[in-house]
């Protein structure tokens, strides 16, 4: 099993996260996920377990450069605006963030350590505008 620190995304002057998330991944030894489960936060008045994303990821073999995780959840979140961010914003860093949390764990699982962030894009277009994110990913 594969546990690690919270991802998230924190900005401004008072650091906070608007959004994060913790995953949990038990996988076998030949990198097939036994069993997910992802908490996020900041996506609602309460932490939130998207279920379906957790479904989509057990059972399967789990590869660095899947963008499963961050559509899934992204798909599966309803967050409300805030005076600090968008719904739209939240829902789609929201994805971001939880494929991030996953390929950790996953790092964890194979016994690497922490992505360096440089090996794929993550990109966030809200409102019209669009935001590089660069990551590994699950």
């Amino acid at each position: 099993m594969a546990l690690g620190l919270p991802r998230n995304l924190a900005v401004g002057r008072e650091i906070f996260a608007l959004v994060g998330a913790v995953a949990v991944l038990a996988m076998d030894d030949d990198a097939v996920c036994q069993a997910a489960r992802l908490t996020m936060f900041g996506v609602g008045g309460t932490p939130v377990r998207p279920q379906r994303a957790e479904e989509l990821l057990s059972g399967q073999r789990l590869e660095r450069g899947c963008s499963t995780t961050r559509e899934c959840v992204a798909a599966e979140l309803e967050p409300d605006s805030d005076i600090h961010a968008s719904a739209e914003y939240r829902r789609e860093v929201g994805g971001v963030v939880a494929r991030r949390a996953g390929r950790d764990r996953l790092g964890n699982a194979e016994g690497t350590q922490r992505a360096d962030d440089s090996e794929a894009d993550d990109s966030v277009t809200v409102n019209g505008r669009a935001t590089k994110k660069r990551s590994k990913c699950v």
